[in-house]
């Protein structure tokens, strides 16, 4: 059969609503193809390199269509196909982590059938032949929310358009296309780094590259555990390290020698997942230009070797990915949780990947961070509650893209300042007022003189933090630290449950607040 549709396209698929989409795939040049659904028929020329595409649309809400593809005699018909709301989940491990390691997986698993849920996981693919080469039959097609396909949801994703789902009362649909342990470099075109602070990434792989020698290298890679990506939740490593942090003994079991420093030693070469624009080209590019809603990202991880330039790279990705679809997209992304380390991996530039999350959210346009500074497990990269980060990227959604009235935003740090020897924080986004769930703020640090001040009091009133006692002076400048150490559990809320998110704030001593004479 000569006549083809992208391997994005199938039953079971949610095609975006209320605007223009495109279809495209393979025919034989010169020929027409015709592109029905909804009663509505488009045409469009296949190109003499065997392509085609058409703008069709735009489609109303519709939950069980049927859609044909016509080019001479041949005949492509897709069934149950929905039309709704479509995102698209992109970063590493964490938004790749599948239910099935979710912390609420048993009890959703009973209750999950909802046809008006969808899922679409994009192959992990590092090299154009690798899709030709390789049997991905778990990946690749559309899967419907039921007990037999829960498992290879994304638990992000899949809490994600639940939330939304119910609260839009449409179909909703995913496109996975992420890949665990790469950088923000990985999923876009090297020329967004060029010329910026990125491009240390792209030095390092040169660097790489001088070293690679064709034959050794395929054999190295045919041998590593981690290059057959065909079915993730049979691959050892990756069970091991979604269940939990694998330990080194393990590691060295499963990886040979390819070990460096303790860690898994990354197979730099022209198959290497984590190149600059590796992913992008093999993976998001196969996506685009699908008709979506927006995006969201849950990634940074794999940054914090170079976590000084991750503020440059993810506004440049973002950049990205918005001039591949030519569409100012929402952009929704998940701000990394508390983490210490273990072993091999540490959070120890955490703070600093958070601080640039937050520069991004502050400086570009159409983007909301969901903040999770109450879901981190010390010693594991992994929080195992992906529901609540899914629900808070969803409100983030609902507030930003579909204008419900909701709050989205967590208790943020605005400003602190001595009253009566005691030191108020105010906070913004705190709702009607601010919830402490302890006696004392977890994740509060407060410096005087460079040493570490705990105060004996602290009291909550309205979106202010009240600090007092007798070890703190306020005749001395105060430095405020929230959530700014790799890892800690914050217990300060808004009251409708949204945590505070990282701040940090330097307070002038009090006499500093005396009047100055003006200078006539």
């Amino acid at each position: 059969m000569v006549l083809q549709t992208a391997l994005i396209f199938g039953d079971y698929m949610v095609l975006q609503r209320n605007k223009r989409v495109p279809v495209w795939g393979k025919g034989k040049p010169g020929e027409t193809v015709r592109v029905t659904i909804q009663g509505q028929q488009w045409e469009t020329g296949v190109c003499v390199d065997g392509s085609w595409k058409a703008q069709i649309g735009p489609l109303y809400l519709d939950e069980d269509l049927t859609m044909e593809f016509a080019s001479g005699e041949e005949r492509i018909i897709l069934k149950h196909v929905a039309v709704g709301e479509v995102w698209i989940a992109g970063g590493q491990s964490n938004m790749e982590f599948q239910m099935v390691f979710e912390q609420h997986y048993k009890e959703e698993l009973p209750e999950c059938e909802n046809p008006l849920l969808r899922f679409f996981n994009y192959p992990q693919v590092s090299y154009q032949e690798e899709l030709e080469e390789k049997k991905y039959s778990y990946d690749g097609f559309w899967r419907k929310a039921d007990p037999e396909n829960l498992p290879y949801f994304s638990a992000v994703a899949y809490y994600f358009e639940k939330h939304l789902q119910g609260c839009l009362k449409v179909p909703v649909g995913i496109i996975g296309c992420n890949w665990g342990g790469t950088t923000a470099s990985a999923w876009m075109d090297p020329a967004y780094l060029e010329n910026t602070e990125g491009a240390v990434w792209l030095q390092e792989y040169r660097v790489g590259m001088a070293q690679y020698k064709a034959a050794a290298y395929e054999a190295a890679f045919s041998a590593s555990p981690d290059s057959d990506r065909t079915d993730l939740l049979r691959n050892p490593v990756h069970r091991e390290i979604m269940d939990h942090e694998i330990c080194l003994p393990e590691l060295q079991k499963l990886y040979g020698q390819a070990m460096e420093n303790g860690a898994p030693k990354p197979l730099v070469g022209p198959k290497w997942p984590g190149r600059p624009g590796g992913l992008y080209e093999n993976m998001l590019k196969k996506v685009s230009p699908y008709g979506m809603r927006g995006v969201i990202w849950y990634q940074g991880e794999s940054d914090a070797p170079k976590e000084a330039v991750y503020r440059s790279v993810f506004g440049q990705l973002i950049k990205c990915w918005r001039e591949l679809w030519q569409e100012q997209f929402p952009f929704l992304f998940v701000q990394l949780a508390p983490f210490e380390g273990y072993r091999f991996m540490g959070g120890s530039q955490y703070p600093i990947i958070r601080e640039c999350q937050q520069q991004v959210a502050d400086q570009v346009e159409n983007v909301g961070m969901a903040v999770i500074t109450d879901c981190g497990m010390r010693y594991d990269i992994h929080p195992k509650n992906k529901k609540l980060v899914g629900e808070r990227l969803a409100l983030q959604a609902e507030k930003r893209v579909y204008n419900i009235p909701v709050v989205c935003e967590g208790p943020r740090l605005l400003k602190g300042e001595w009253e009566k020897g005691s030191l108020v924080l105010t906070f913004s986004d705190s709702g009607t007022r601010l919830i402490l769930r302890e006696q004392e703020i977890h994740g509060l640090e407060i410096f005087q003189e460079q040493q570490s001040i705990l105060p004996e009091i602290t009291r909550v009133q309205g979106n202010q933090v009240i600090l007092s006692g007798d070890r703190l002076d306020s005749r001395k400048q105060a430095e405020i630290r929230l959530a700014c150490s790799a890892y800690y559990q914050i217990n300060l809320y808004s009251d409708v449950g949204l945590p505070a998110r990282p701040g940090h704030l330097m307070i002038e001593a009090e006499k500093s607040k005396i009047p100055q004479q003006p200078i006539v």
